[in-house]
């Protein structure tokens, strides 16, 4: 999203700390209180119900982008939203590796390979994205759904 701000007004450096500012604020202003939701309620529909309301922020802003409608106040609103799921899928997915593992002597492989997972799927969507952009010379963001199809596909080895 910063490369958009960037593209779209070219003295947008204040354009560009406002929009990293909003999406992490609302994981420190919900991040507590998110893992108290997150840990009262069943840990895979959260995650479900989560992950299925951070896929369709790409699509929104792929939309918004190629139809030409897009500014700089629709990308702080989706940063916004995109930091709220976050906040709160961040802790369900932690405590979800915890509840799916029967032994506990094998509880750090779990974590080892839920962090491997996170760490993947940010590198192939960014990569992704980055080689399409370079071949087409835009960007696209639907590419970042390859970072969500990778992500749950990972998920399914635990």
């Amino acid at each position: 999203m910063s490369w958009l701000v960037y593209r779209m007004n070219k003295l947008g450096f204040s354009c560009l700390v406002s929009l990293v500012f909003s999406g992490q604020f609302p994981t420190v202003i919900f991040g507590s209180f998110a893992g108290v939701y997150a840990d009262r309620l069943n840990a895979a529909i959260c995650l479900l119900l989560h992950r299925r309301s951070r896929c369709w922020q790409p699509f929104l802003l792929a939309f918004l982008t190629l139809t030409g409608l897009v500014a700089v106040w629709h990308l702080i609103v989706l940063s916004i939203i995109l930091g709220t799921v976050n906040a709160v899928d961040v802790p369900a997915r932690q405590s979800f590796v915890v509840d799916m593992v029967e032994n506990k002597n094998d509880l750090g492989n779990a974590i080892a390979l839920n962090s491997l997972c996170s760490m993947a799927q940010g590198w192939w969507g960014i990569h992704c994205g980055h080689s399409y952009r370079l071949c087409r010379g835009r960007c696209l963001f639907p590419a970042q759904w390859n970072q969500f199809l990778f992500h749950n596909s990972g998920r399914s080895w635990l």
